[in-house]
């Protein structure tokens, strides 16, 4: 099998969510070199983390708690019902998490916007399907509002990596025409939206001038228009960060990073806070859930309790696949 060289986190004019290359010599099946495509809350109510470790609130009952949040979560499994073969990456989650949003590979060969879904939290997704936001370029990391009716993503279809909008005024009408906002005002790449509807925050990742690599970034909406972005100075590191996706109380937010301390390629890693006044302490890889493989943050339910992310790890890479974990009870 040939070494993987990563050529950019994310492509710069493809939109890519990862883009890796096969280099060295031909396989043994010959022919050119392959690109290929490897394709984001946590309540704080019971716990908090002191010095980058969980601790728990004995004010809350045990039995009033989901899962235990001071304990690590448990081995990770594939979602089955995807097929294996397909990537599929980046999954995010509606905040009933009854709909799985992912980034896919279209029949062109492109990237897609994918959903599916589910009649209750114990049963299967099922349903796959392309939404009708996918256009001819690359578009990618789909992302919904806890209100349901805001559609975030990105997508190469300006030249550069822009983060697209759809919106809709009731949870049993589609989502509308996707359209790019006005949050880049030069030609840097902006990636991995994720809305904190409770806020109107919007996080997103980007290599705009002032950053190393790629840096987490938000920015208020008002209306129509969003603020101009700051970036998140205790999250962002002089490797490459993604896929930020911020608890709906501000106090937690789960992404993946190259950084240093993980266990190699990108990985898992979340940071908490005890107050929205105050930064984020240091963020703490989720060392039971990451592997030497390329790892791709995703989505953690309101309670801390489950939580859903993609990942290389039975293909060394080739294919991006869906897992989820749950912490125990």
């Amino acid at each position: 099998m040939r070494p993987w060289a990563v050529l950019a986190s994310i492509a710069v004019g493809s939109s890519l969510a990862l883009l890796f290359v096969q280099c060295g010599g031909d396989d043994a099946a010959g022919g050119d070199d392959d690109l290929l495509l490897l394709p984001d809350r946590v309540d704080s109510i019971d716990t908090g983390m002191i010095d980058g470790a969980f601790v728990v609130d004995a004010s809350v009952p045990e039995t009033a708690r989901a899962c235990d949040p001071a304990k690590p979560f448990a081995a990770p499994v594939r979602l089955a019902e995807f097929d294996a073969l397909k990537v599929r990456a980046t999954p995010r989650l509606s905040a009933d998490e009854l709909a799985i949003y992912f980034t896919t590979l279209g029949d062109a060969g492109g990237s897609d916007l994918g959903i599916a879904s589910r009649p209750s939290k114990t049963t299967p997704f099922s349903g796959e399907k392309i939404l009708s936001q996918s256009g001819p370029a690359n578009d990618n990391d789909p992302s919904v509002g806890a209100d349901h009716l805001t559609l975030w993503f990105h997508s190469a279809r300006n030249g550069t990596a822009d983060i697209f909008l759809a919106s809709r005024t009731s949870t049993a009408a589609d989502f509308g025409a996707a359209a790019p906002i006005a949050i880049d005002t030069d030609a840097s790449n902006e990636n991995h939206a994720y809305f904190r509807t409770a806020t109107s925050e919007l996080w997103f990742v980007s290599d705009r001038p002032g950053s190393a690599g790629y840096d987490i970034y938000l920015s208020a909406r008002d209306g129509s228009a969003f603020t101009n972005p700051t970036r998140v100075n205790e999250l962002s590191s002089d490797a490459s960060d993604f896929q930020p996706q911020p608890s709906e109380d501000g106090l937690a937010v789960l992404f993946a990073s190259d950084r240093e301390g993980g266990m190699g390629k990108l990985d898992l890693w979340l940071a908490r806070r005890a107050s929205v006044k105050v930064p984020f302490g240091a963020p703490v890889p989720l060392t039971e859930l990451n592997s030497p493989t390329i790892d791709q943050a995703g989505w953690l339910s309101a309670d801390g309790c489950r939580i859903w992310f993609s990942s290389g790890r039975e293909s060394n890479d080739l294919v991006q696949q869906l897992f989820f974990a749950e912490r125990p009870k």
